[in-house]
């Protein structure tokens, strides 16, 4: 698959809904959360979403390798006109950076958005080291119109020549 991947993280607060919505409504992205993926298949009662279920009653998360097939089967549905893919809220660490990698394709930019206090970073800090080169760190505490605006520069120059320009380290 050559379309680009872009993998975009952020804690409570950081407005990663909102910034999602902005890449997908100007760049025709196609959003895949997989979190949201998982209550679909629950409320659909699908042998996986039993499966989900039962994890989750135990007060696990779904292992991310559990749901990495629901997001080919999303991914190889998308025939032509595909812009990129937006995989929303995930990776969390390395272990599962390699899932997505392996299954899916190297992320072409990573978007954190960071807040102060945000006790999500801890994990997410190796993944962002090790993908520094393509990694936009951007404060996040800020309008959300601004936090997109110094998404765009990357975003364009992503989708002109399918690869990223990184040049922001707010």
């Amino acid at each position: 698959m050559n379309a680009p991947i872009i993998w975009i993280i952020g804690g409570p607060n950081s407005g990663k809904d909102v910034q999602v919505q902005k890449i997908v409504e100007k760049y025709g992205f196609t959003h895949i959360n997989p979190s949201a993926m998982v209550d679909k298949e629950i409320e659909a009662k699908s042998a996986d979403g039993k499966k989900f279920e039962a994890i989750r009653k135990d007060g696990k998360e779904v292992p991310l390798a559990d749901i990495v097939p629901l997001v080919e089967k999303l991914i190889m549905g998308q025939r032509g006109g595909i812009k990129g893919f937006l995989i929303d809220g995930y990776p969390h660490n390395e272990a599962e950076a390699k899932v997505l990698e392996d299954r899916l394709g190297p992320p072409t930019m990573i978007i954190a958005l960071d807040v102060q206090g945000d006790t999500n970073k801890k994990e997410p800090k190796a993944v962002l080291q090790k993908y520094s080169n393509i990694t936009m760190q951007i404060n996040a505490e800020r309008d959300a119109n601004e936090v997109f605006e110094d998404l765009v520069p990357n975003m364009e120059t992503l989708v002109k020549n399918r690869g990223p320009q990184i040049s922001i380290g707010r």
